[in-house]
């Protein structure tokens, strides 16, 4: 692993040193100042960090002078940027918070609609007569708003921090206030153009007229993977694409950066076409928004279009660590964005391990002759060789942001990366002669650009419906701790650590998660219960995931199930179960069925009104109580009057009792004759409450714990009667069980 030190042994790699120095110092102060009240005390403690890692890094370089000097430096200057960066642009946003009579606000993307309520990103430009320039979130009552970037509003409303929840993600986008409309604003169309924000408006056409020339999810793939605008992308192709292990075809990126200058090259030759592919990459860039991924790639291309024409060694490490240095000094904050993180990573790994790994497969296609059949063998082998090390280094950022991993990301890209330069360059093709002809670009995408992009969507979708294209991220860390294992081993033993072992080790950790999740899932069943505004969800785990109780708002109970059908990797939705006809007023049902067609529909009797847009469902209408079998689970539904059940969800090791929305005065009679014992007692607040009925419930229902929904912990601390109580969240509570 000498090439992290040095660049074939002619220099020290001072700058990767200086910038891995400050990114640690960034990213220390970035958790802190996500997770706690007052930044002063995520500075002081980034202070402490600093010295820690000074330490650590300084003694691991004991015999290497310069690097001690660059890394000293980089803790150094990181201390001081996230200080200077703190009291020039995060204080001064923070201090605004309050409400106002007048807020003027320039939209920079194009607000977006939430059913019951409008969101939109923007600059903050005036409050209340004083002029000021901070990037908001943006809140408004329209839920279904038409604004584009460069319109500005102005209205009355509220400023305020983001939440604790919501707040290390808004950081990341440099985003420290959550702007909330409380009166109707006043619009200027287009009142604010910059050329960054024409370059949004020229980003959202393209992909419309992508979408326009192209069905269905051909048209939003390409619009994706060129202008990185995923809006018109269905739920099903987006779950596929993320558990085929894919989804960074439609996250602009150093892939799409590559293709644009290897497009240009071939057209211009070596020399003009690195000349203008800089420009153009920079151009492209703007298009998507400036993702710290695609900034990344530009700055590589930069630094190999100068390496090439002064005639020096190109050094990828120098320009990885220049490209961090850059994002970071744009916002610190930035140092723990995932996208960022998975950029980075991947990267890394394509520098480091991928040619060991290359270099172990290619040495037997020597021995191939055949011309043809050695091109496809060479496609092949650095195919797997890229995705390997890219996978294996970005393992540990997925494990740590996201619940599931896919696990056939190998297969998936071997069968998939040829389309895809092929699609983009026929698809700039496509939009290019759109401006000319709309009828020959309809003829082009037809029959040039359809068939690329169909074959991914079709390789997405057969892979994503494979029961184990995906595991649980505590599956891959069991898998990584035997890697790990085998590695502290085989360093002990003084194993020199080849391309061969590399692939051999790769292979067996991803074999070996593919088993624990094999074995994990025939064993052990799971349920989530989470709080999604209103009355709690709960989601069972099988071949298809079930939801039971869909009273609650529409978005967050919607959008559970749509993130449990990626994480569990579900075929689909099961049993949609209500528990009341809160629905109708809530939505919940209604954003269910917007997104999904359940194999079974249960409602309770008032459900009669069930609006006509979803009588294709073939709802079954209960009115008594009675059990329904959901997988290996039992839910038995226990009647509190004609509108409203209560439930028990009863397994061979596992029950739960769901009250929430059962008022105090009727919870006798729900249970009235009835072994209703369970091992987690789901409340609300309103029962929490009660203490006569919360005691009565303790004491009937012996719960091994309290679940509550919305602020009941708050109240009783918690525990309640020697029994844990945990307060419910839009993370949820998982429950898993024996089968």
């Amino acid at each position: 692993m000498k090439i992290l030190w040095r660049q074939k042994g002619r220099q020290s790699r001072k700058l990767l040193w200086f910038s891995v120095a400050f990114f640690l110092v960034a990213a220390g102060f970035s958790l802190l100042a996500g997770v706690l009240d007052d930044v002063s005390d995520a500075l002081w403690l980034t202070l402490a960090i600093f010295f820690g890692l000074s330490a650590a890094l300084t003694y691991l370089l004991r015999e290497d002078v310069f690097s001690q000097a660059a890394i000293l430096l980089g803790a150094v200057l990181g201390c001081i940027w996230c200080f200077g960066y703190t009291a020039t642009v995060y204080q001064p946003a923070v201090f605004l918070a309050g409400e106002a009579d007048m807020l003027r606000v320039e939209l920079t993307e194009y607000a977006e609609s939430r059913t019951s309520y409008g969101l939109a990103y923007g600059v903050l430009t005036e409050v209340d007569g004083s002029v000021c320039h901070h990037k908001v979130r943006i809140y408004l009552k329209d839920g279904s708003p038409d604004y584009a970037p460069g319109d500005v509003l102005t209205f009355s409303g509220s400023i305020r921090r983001a939440d604790p929840d919501y707040r290390a993600a808004l950081l990341q986008r440099g985003c420290f206030l959550i702007v909330r409309q409380e009166e109707e604003e006043i619009c200027e169309r287009s009142g604010a153009m910059t050329l960054l924000r024409r370059a949004r408006i020229l980003s959202h056409d393209l992909g419309e007229r992508s979408r326009k020339l192209l069905p269905d999810d051909e048209g939003a793939l390409l619009a994706a993977m060129l202008c990185g605008d995923k809006h018109g992308m269905s739920r099903d192709l987006e779950r596929a694409l993320t558990v085929s292990g894919i989804r960074h075809i439609t996250a602009v990126s150093g892939l799409h950066v590559s293709i644009l200058a290897g497009m240009l090259i071939r057209l211009l030759g070596k020399k003009r076409g690195l000349l203008a592919a800089v420009p153009v990459a920079v151009i492209y860039a703007a298009i998507v928004g400036f993702p710290a991924s695609v900034v990344r790639a530009v700055v590589f291309l930069a630094f190999w279009a100068a390496s090439f024409w002064l005639k020096e060694e190109r050094d990828p490490l120098t320009a990885l660590g220049g490209a961090l240095i850059l994002l970071l000094l744009i916002n610190p904050f930035s140092a723990l964005s995932a996208s960022l993180l998975l950029s980075f990573s991947a990267t890394l790994g394509l520098i480091v391990l991928a040619p060991p790994i290359s270099q172990a497969l290619h040495a037997p296609l020597k021995r191939v002759k055949w011309k043809p059949l050695h091109g496809v063998l060479h496609y092949v082998v650095s195919t797997i060789a890229a995705s390997a090390a890219a996978i294996l280094f970005t393992l540990p950022v997925n494990m740590l942001f996201f619940d599931t991993v896919p696990l056939i990301g190998l297969l998936t890209n071997l069968v998939v990366l040829w389309t895809v330069a092929i699609a983009m360059e026929l698809g700039i093709v496509l939009l290019a002669l759109s401006f000319v002809s709309m009828p020959a670009a309809a003829f082009f995408g037809a029959y040039a650009v359809s068939w690329p992009l169909r074959w991914i969507v079709l390789a997405a979708k057969t892979a994503a419906s494979w029961r184990f294209a995906a595991t649980d991220a505590g599956n891959l860390y069991l898998a990584l701790f035997g890697l790990v294992t085998v590695l502290i081993l085989l360093l002990w033993k003084k194993h020199r650590l080849e391309g061969k072992t590399a692939v051999i080790l790769a292979f067996t950790m991803l074999f070996a998660a593919a088993a624990l999740t094999a074995g994990e899932r025939l064993v052990l069943g799971e349920m989530e219960v989470l709080s999604s505004g209103g009355q709690p969800v709960i989601l069972i785990r099988g071949e298809r995931i079930s939801l039971i109780n869909t009273g609650a708002q529409s978005e967050p109970a919607a959008m559970a199930l749509e993130e449990a059908m990626s994480r569990w990797n579900a075929a689909g939705t099961g049993t949609v179960l209500c528990t009341s006809s809160q629905y109708r007023t809530q939505g919940g049902l209604a954003a269910v069925l917007r997104n999904q067609t359940p194999e079974r529909l249960l409602l309770p009797a008032k459900s009669r009104e069930i609006s006509e847009s979803f009588s294709d469902k073939n709802p079954l209408i209960y009115r008594e109580s009675g059990t329904v079998r959901i997988n290996d689970l039992s839910v038995e539904l226990l009647c509190a009057d004609e509108d409203l059940y209560a439930c028990r969800v009863v397994g061979p090791h596992v029950s739960l009792l769901d009250l929430c929305g059962v008022k105090p005065e009727q919870v006798r009679a729900v249970l009235e004759d009835r072994v209703c014992t369970a091992d987690y007692l789901l409340l609300d607040d309103r029962l929490m409450n009660d203490s006569v009925i919360l005691l009565y419930l303790v004491q009937t229902i012996q719960p091994d714990r309290i679940l509550v929904a919305d602020s009941g912990f708050r109240t009783y601390g918690k525990e309640y009667n020697g029994v844990p109580t945990v307060a419910l969240g839009y993370d949820g509570v998982r429950i898993r069980y024996v089968r």
